[in-house]
């Protein structure tokens, strides 16, 4: 039981905080507050320094889920794909406006998180030492592995 609560938990987080970037992105509201909280030369760069941050931490987030490898690459597609669709639907709300340059800021966010999902994934991997035929009479070697089941 704890497993199904703790999952659905999870996937309930995951899914929110998607939404709520959604509305984040598609909303006229962030922009406006972020023009009345930070210097004007800041707003820019805060902005996209927002968005990178939003699409490499849910790409990271999807470690945290009861997930299969193929689910998180679809999350992962998801993503993409969510990057791309909020530039254009941007171009449909009153004082946004969708660029190609954002989509490729989204993608850089979610490129950071793959490659930072990556190394975490690949140094919490354990090695063990199995023994290797030698290759000269008389010798022994040890190699470290990984099981064929983390490859």
């Amino acid at each position: 039981m704890a497993f199904w609560s703790r999952g659905v938990v999870r996937w309930s987080v995951w899914w929110s905080l998607l939404a709520l970037l959604t509305w984040a992105l598609l909303s006229p509201q962030p922009p406006r507050v972020a023009q009345a909280l930070l210097p004007e030369e800041m707003t820019f760069s805060a902005s996209k320094a927002v968005h990178i941050c939003a699409y490499a931490f849910l790409t990271l987030l999807v470690l945290w889920l009861p997930a299969t490898r193929q689910q998180r690459v679809a999350l992962w597609l998801v993503l993409a794909s969510h990057a791309v669709l909020t530039e254009v639907g941007q171009t449909f709300v009153p004082g946004r406006h969708g660029s190609i340059y954002d989509v490729g800021i989204n993608l850089l966010g979610l490129s950071l998180g793959l490659v930072v999902s990556y190394l975490l994934t690949r140094s919490s991997q354990p090695t063990t030492l199995e023994p290797r035929s030698p290759s000269v009479p008389g010798s022994s070697v040890a190699v470290a592995t990984t099981s064929p089941s983390q490859q």
